[in-house]
């Protein structure tokens, strides 16, 4: 009986997801570009633990909630940077450090910016006067850490790992030589755990791969090259071509990475990388490119230039959708982020160099398909069945009902002429429902209303009967209508298991069906039915190997309000696989005959 509850679930509850296409609106949500102190730069970060997003200008973190609103988080006041620069170089100037260069978060949410820690006055060229610092801030109560990342240039680009443990920094050195060296520091205590030294004198790129490696991109005098960096410190390089400025960079989801540059000829060029492997894959030059990109859930966001397009991708595959009040030029675009809203269904993408943008957008909540939830057949249904809704983006939850009765899962419902009906399972992308145990023939309006209040409607036919039995899938490709003998035993091929059984002519075979229609006597949507008690009006006919089979009882099954059992006596039929019929539903070699 323990097998048989867990096929019949199975079958009521797994049906394939529906992948989001089509295109999706951008309405400006957000702008603070007339306020020209509040953004400077468009280092951005986002929070994963409670979708956050993080922009800076010269003096402050600047916080962005998924409801659109705005907190400041100030940097390290004078007083601490002065303190913490004597303590580095006691050459150096009090003054302020130049603003953030670049900005990345932690799985657990911690912000860190890089700095350059200037020095006017004193040549660019003279080593040891402008030195790169690295501050640490915790969102949750605005506290920060101060840490030193080498006495070089400065601090170009900074990066945690993908554990967040250690944050790699990049400082850069255009002096006499020309070199790139990255410093890794252990977040928990601040201590410099190791520095490696790499040609190059601009460390453009600074990034953690899936694999929990450190993609480094630098330049040196018009070549470019990317370097992965291991744990223990040695490295690969890989050259990606001669390149006149670099744009920025975008890992996919499955380890791809997209790295945007200007080439020797000022076109703008695409040079794809695999992270695992470690080589150059490609390199386009065209109209549209993903300058920056971002991950948020399972969805992929990248920005392309020359027409102002946002791109939306599920799982890498990327697809340009033009993004209305965008009005940034593609090499003013520094830096992109996106995050769920609380309801799940709207995402924010951010961008701006001067500013924040926030083009909000829902991803489409549609009805898709409306079937037997045991044929997977739309078109008519039978009163007291069960039937599965297909969408997408019906909600961010998933609930079952069990044996309870409940009209609103998942806070979403579905109603017929406006009257609830029964819920059993409700997810993102699919609700299991029954159709009322008396509902007249004829057609209905059926109303699914969606967690975020969209309503979706379809007309629906009712018929008198649309029998179909639940399938399982013994093997790969193959699916066989769940049949029990009187014990409650599988009837199938005993090559697929040692568990499955095969009947004789005479044995009683049970079909487990939905959509045999109304009872006699009526059964109430309130009650749960006992084994017996509620017969079907109409008894579906049987057929096995194109004989007729006694129907020795067809109506509800105990305990489960719309699912059928039909009892049938095996008819004379050869031994082997025999094709078997139920109602108009055919399936071929379903049952199993000593």
């Amino acid at each position: 009986m323990k097998i048989l509850i867990g096929l019949l679930l199975g079958g009521l509850l797994s049906f394939g997801q529906i992948t989001q296409t089509g295109s999706v609106d951008f309405p400006t949500d957000l702008n603070l570009e007339n306020d020209p102190n509040q953004i400077r730069s468009s280092f951005l970060g986002q929070n994963p633990a409670n979708g956050e997003l993080y922009a800076t200008n010269n003096t402050a973190i600047i916080t962005i909630g998924p409801d659109g609103f705005a907190r400041t988080i100030p940097l390290p006041s004078l007083d601490e940077w002065t303190v913490f620069q004597k303590s580095m170089n006691p050459t150096l100037n009090s003054t302020p450090p130049y603003p953030p260069t670049s900005m990345d978060v932690s799985p657990a949410g911690l912000i860190a910016t890089s700095h350059t820690l200037g020095n006017p006055g004193v040549p660019i060229s003279a080593r040891g006067n402008f030195d790169g610092a690295v501050v640490l801030t915790d969102p949750a109560d605005g506290s920060h850490r101060l840490l030193d990342s080498g006495t070089l240039f400065g601090a170009d680009r900074c990066a945690f790992s993908t554990d967040g443990k250690t944050l790699f920094v990049n400082n850069s050195y255009g002096g006499t030589a020309t070199y790139t060296v990255v410093v890794a520091i252990d977040t928990a205590s601040g201590v410099v755990l190791n520095a490696w030294k790499f040609g190059g004198s601009t460390g453009a790129g600074l990034k953690a791969t899936p694999n929990g490696k450190m993609m480094l991109v630098a330049a040196a005098r018009g070549d470019y090259s990317v370097t992965f960096i291991e744990t223990d410190g040695s490295s690969n390089s890989i050259d990606i071509g001669a390149l006149s400025q670099f744009a920025g960079m975008f890992i996919a989801p499955d380890g791809t990475a997209y790295i945007e540059a200007l080439n020797t000829d000022r076109a703008i060029e695409t040079i794809t990388v695999d992270t695992v492997a470690e080589t150059v894959t490609g390199s386009t030059t065209a109209t549209f490119h993903p300058y920056w990109g971002t991950i948020a859930g399972d969805s992929a966001f990248a920005y392309w230039g020359g027409g102002n397009y946002l791109g939306y991708a599920d799982l890498g595959n990327l697809q340009k959708i033009q993004a209305s009040g965008m009005t940034q030029t593609p090499d003013l675009i520094y830096g992109l982020a996106a995050f769920r809203k609380g309801d799940g269904s709207d995402r924010i993408a951010t961008l701006r160099n001067g500013g924040v943008d926030l083009f909000s957008f829902r991803l489409p909540t549609t009805l898709n398909a409306i079937v037997n939830a045991a044929s997977s057949k739309s078109g008519s249904f039978a009163p007291g069945s069960f039937i599965t809704i297909y969408g997408e983006n019906l909600t961010t939850i998933t609930e079952m009902a069990g044996l309870r009765n409940s009209t609103s899962l998942a806070e979403t419902s579905v109603a017929l002429d406006g009257k609830p009906i029964r819920l059993y399972w409700a997810g993102p992308n699919q609700v299991n429902a029954a159709i009322p145990q008396n509902e007249p023939t004829g057609n209905h309006v059926l109303t699914l209303t969606a967690q975020n209040g969209t309503t979706l409607t379809r007309t629906v036919s009712i018929v008198p009967q649309s029998i179909a039995a639940f399938m399982w899938f013994p093997v790969p490709g193959f699916a066989d209508p769940i049949m029990t003998n009187v014990f409650y035993g599988l009837v199938g091929n005993p090559a697929w298991g040692p568990s499955l059984v095969q009947v004789s002519p005479g044995d009683t075979v049970t079909f487990w069906a939905t959509g045999g229609g109304v009872t006699d006597p009526p059964l109430d949507d309130a009650v749960v039915s006992q084994g017996g008690l509620y017969p079907l009006a109409a008894k579906p006919p049987v057929t096995v190997c194109g004989k007729p089979a006694t129907v020795a009882y067809a109506g509800r099954a105990s305990g489960f309000p719309s699912l059928d059992q039909v009892n049938f006596v095996v008819p004379d039929c050869p031994s082997g696989a025999n094709d078997t019929t139920l109602g108009n539903q055919s399936y071929p070699q379903a049952l199993w005959i000593r």
